[in-house]
């Protein structure tokens, strides 16, 4: 109904106002005048008509009669006697019994000839006059009866279903590529603003109302489109000879060669699993001598009309036929395999003879080409109409780890998963196993990861290539980046990883040109680190971090439809804690002055304690007078002490650089990252470790640091539970 109310304010623009438009318009346009033009919503519930106006009403509409029942009179039998004028009139027996005469377009019409109809029909209705509209075939005029005017106004109507079809892929294809669309000179004033799942739930009903066209048999309250695919799967079970027979429905002899027959199909791979199974033993001896595992394999999810509808019956929050339909018009779309699951169906022209006329849109061969290249045409863009319509069902998810060697952990993995539309919880990967398949409330898209594990055994360390997630009934996978170390003896001893997604498709990774998805997702941070030679500019980091400054404010001046995810903002590979880690390295002297590799965390811990024992003598030395001129220096400074100090102690499991990443946050989150520069620079420590070209030690550097950070003090940063790990 919503849908239907939009495709009229939308239709309005054109020149035809519909009557029930113009009483929405009154009401909202009483509203605006009560409340003000700046309305949004109503800010209390507007009530009805009470009891007593209600009667008032009914007593006017008494005392002012729009028409008098005539009194009783008797009906004579006689032939042409009519009733009073405001009756109808008696109706002829004789007149109507007559048969009506056969002529040649009725002939033409039951033996199927359409063309030689339309054509007849063509040539009269050019001497009668053209229709003005679509709508007037549709009036009932004395002239409109004939078979010749019916088969034209059915060919206006399919017509009319191929035209609105384009028109509505069109609109879909143009709001979601947006500014694309714009460049290409597609920018219509009449899609402004409309959203993804209003088009959605259109395209649904226009689907609908082309499988009811030219039905021999309609059904109240029933889909057509879910009958006519039931019909289709039942049909296409009937003819797969590979399925197991059913003895139930066989004779008593034949019934015995059918169990015969199944037994030695389930026995066959048994025996060739018996021999396995002596060799297994000493096989899982040797790989566990050796570490040696299996690299898993992502496999396809079939893709068929029948699985799709056993997914769909699965759901049971859906209960009826035509939300099944909806549902599968959906998932169908977010597969991309919309046009060519209908392509399938409409392929079967004995089903389609056994449901529909000669006339159908479905039987229209040429028309139906076209419709099904226009659903083809939706296969550009991505749609998550099904993952973001369907937030409480539970679906099933797999997670595929994938280790830069073939070797396995003695140590006990996990991984949380967090997506647009929740997060779970700590999800336990088996032993000796790269592939987890677990159940979980709708995530929405997902966002990031996190993997770890407890450090436990003789070999607890593993090298993580990268992960992938996979939504097991849309088929959406997700990959996550890594290539780092898990471990507490190796690289920066992190025993977790924060991961962040990228799109996946087909084994391979989606390049950015071709991305039409929203939110928009980034690179994971966990990106091999960068030697001293290879660190960019001062204008390269400028830039960088210019870029990821401006779309975070961006994202804060953006609608909730259009914003993406903040996590992808902050810690991806373009994201803020990736430029300030550019900004930090430049200049930094750990590679040549030290014996060991130093971290940035480990610059910042340093910084921590001489802030320690700076704050407790300033504040012996400070009067109470100039007290007040350093609170907000020594509030700052506390502050930045007790958040290192929580991650120090609470973030045991992450790295060096996970550290480092969750400090960038909290201080963004705390309005802390402009005034942390000054600090730092003010810091010995800073002088020990960094070159004087460097940002914390060059003045006008320095002073462009300070100045490009200012603006995220207006910006207020909300991080997910995640990314904070609890802290407060």
């Amino acid at each position: 109904m919503f849908a239907t109310l939009i495709d009229r304010k939308i239709a309005s623009m054109s020149g035809e106002v519909d009557p029930s438009l113009n009483l929405f318009e009154q009401r909202i346009k009483i509203l605006r005048s009560k409340y003000g033009e700046s309305l949004v919503r109503t800010p209390s519930y507007e009530p009805c008509l009470t009891i007593r106006e209600t009667e008032e009403i009914i007593e006017k509409r008494f005392l002012n009669p729009d028409f008098t029942v005539p009194f009783p009179q008797e009906v004579s039998s006689e032939e042409g006697t009519f009733l009073p004028k405001s009756s109808f009139p008696i109706l002829n027996k004789a007149i109507l019994n007559v048969n009506p005469a056969e002529t040649r377009m009725g002939k033409l019409l039951r033996e199927g000839n359409r063309s030689e109809v339309i054509m007849k029909d063509m040539s009269i209705s050019s001497t009668n006059g053209d229709y003005s509209s679509i709508r007037s075939v549709f009036v009932p005029t004395e002239t409109s009866s004939s078979p010749a005017s019916i088969a034209q106004a059915n060919w206006e109507f399919v017509k009319q279903l191929l035209q609105e079809c384009k028109s509505k892929t069109k609109r879909m294809l143009v709001e979601k590529m947006g500014a694309e669309a714009v460049a290409l000179g597609h920018g219509e004033v009449s899609i402004v603003g409309v959203e993804e799942n209003t088009l959605v739930a259109s395209l649904c009903d226009l689907l609908e109302r082309i499988w009811a066209h030219g039905l021999h048999v309609k059904q109240k309250g029933r889909s057509p489109l879910w009958n006519f695919l039931s019909n289709y799967e039942e049909s296409e079970a009937s003819k797969d000879t590979n399925k197991p027979l059913d003895p139930q429905f066989l004779s008593p002899g034949l019934s015995a060669r059918a169990m015969e027959l199944n037994l030695n199909m389930n026995s066959s791979p048994s025996a060739g699993g018996t021999e396995n199974s002596r060799k297994s033993p000493e096989k899982r001896e040797n790989r566990s001598r050796s570490r040696i595992i299996e690299l898993p394999t992502l496999r396809p999810l079939p893709v068929s009309i029948a699985s799709d509808m056993r997914n769909i019956q699965g759901i049971t929050e859906i209960k009826t036929e035509i939300g099944y339909a909806r549902a599968w018009i959906r998932l169908s779309l977010e597969k991309k395999v919309l046009s060519k699951h209908l392509r399938a169906l409409l392929s079967d022209d004995e089903l389609l003879r056994g449901f529909y006329k000669r006339t159908s849109f479905l039987r229209s061969e040429e028309e139906r080409e076209q419709f099904l290249y226009h659903l083809l045409t939706l296969n550009a863009v991505d749609y998550f109409c099904f993952t973001n319509t369907y937030t409480n069902i539970v679906l099933p998810y797999r997670v595929l780890i994938f280790p830069s060697r073939r070797l396995t952990t003695t140590a006990n993995m996990w991984v949380t998963v967090s997506g647009t539309l929740g997060e779970t919880g700590v999800v336990p990967v088996p032993k000796n196993s790269l592939d987890l398949l677990f159940q979980h409330k709708n995530l929405g898209l997902l966002l990031s990861l996190r993997i770890g594990h407890d450090n436990s055994g003789v070999s607890p360390k593993i090298m993580v290539d990268h992960v992938i997630v996979r939504n097991e009934l849309t088929g959406l996978s997700t990959k996550f980046p890594c290539s780092h170390w898990l471990g507490r003896d190796v690289e920066d001893g992190s025993t977790e990883r924060l991961l962040v997604g990228e799109p996946y498709c087909d084994g391979e990774e989606v390049p950015d040109q071709n991305r039409l998805r929203t939110p928009p997702r980034a690179r994971s941070p966990s990106v091999p680190r960068r030697s001293f030679d290879t660190r960019g500019s001062v204008p390269d980091i400028q830039d960088f971090l210019g870029n990821a400054l401006n779309n975070i404010v961006k994202y804060h001046n953006k609608t909730d439809r259009d914003k993406g995810s903040l996590t992808v903002l902050l810690c991806g590979e373009i994201g803020l804690v990736a430029a300030l880690e550019q900004v930090f390295q430049y200049g930094f002297k750990s590679s040549r002055l030290f014996t060991r590799n130093f971290y940035i965390w480990d610059y910042f811990l340093r910084v921590m304690e001489f802030c320690e024992s700076e704050l407790s003598e300033e504040l012996l030395g400070v009067s109470a007078s100039d007290e007040g001129e350093w609170s907000e220096q020594v509030e700052s400074m506390r502050t930045y002490i007790e958040l290192t100090q929580k991650i120090q102690s609470c973030a045991e499991s992450l790295g060096k650089d996970g550290k480092f990443q969750l400090l960038i946050c909290l201080c963004a989150r705390e309005h802390l990252l402009h005034r942390l520069p000054a600090q730092l620079s003010s810091c010995p420590v800073t002088a020990d470790m960094y070159e004087k070209q460097s940002f914390l030690r060059d003045p006008h550097l320095l002073s462009y640091l300070v100045q490009v950070l200012e603006p995220l003090d207006d910006v207020d940063i909300l991080l997910e539970n995640s990314l904070s790990k609890g802290i407060d």
